[in-house]
């Protein structure tokens, strides 16, 4: 299960793209801050499964999980099935270390959107050419 999948479907399609979120309270707080086009995976379990089923929705995404040792275990781990069903990636990593739930809190939902947008130097490009 894509945590808010539900809700986002229609946003992902609409926007071209979704940002997945390590967890639900990440997820509530970047759609509270007005990004409806957010899921969740269930803290760092992302299968296969969940990207086939994202992939009908849209093979743009941002990856914004928490920047501690088990959100990056498991940005590497979902860029490689990521990557074998084509999408296009973007990692986000958040300045101050914070996961995107603190972020938003201490910078404000402007902050995130400029972030998204990679106009903070922690934010980067990832892809493969194949």
């Amino acid at each position: 299960m894509l945590y808010n999948l539900d809700k986002a479907k229609e946003a992902i399609r609409k926007l071209t793209y979704s940002i997945i979120v390590e967890g639900q309270m990440d997820c509530i707080a970047v759609y509270s801050a007005g990004f409806h086009n957010v899921i969740a995976s269930s803290g760092t379990a992302f299968s296969e499964t969940q990207v086939r089923l994202l992939a009908r929705f849209g093979k743009d995404i941002v990856v914004n999980f928490d920047p501690d040792t088990a959100g990056a275990a498991a940005t590497d781990r979902s860029l490689e099935m990521l990557v074998a069903e084509e999408f296009n990636i973007r990692i986000l990593r958040l300045d101050g270390g914070y996961d995107p739930d603190l972020f938003i809190r201490r910078n404000g939902a402007k902050a995130y959107a400029e972030a998204l947008r990679g106009r903070q130097s922690t934010s980067i490009t990832w892809s493969i050419a194949r």
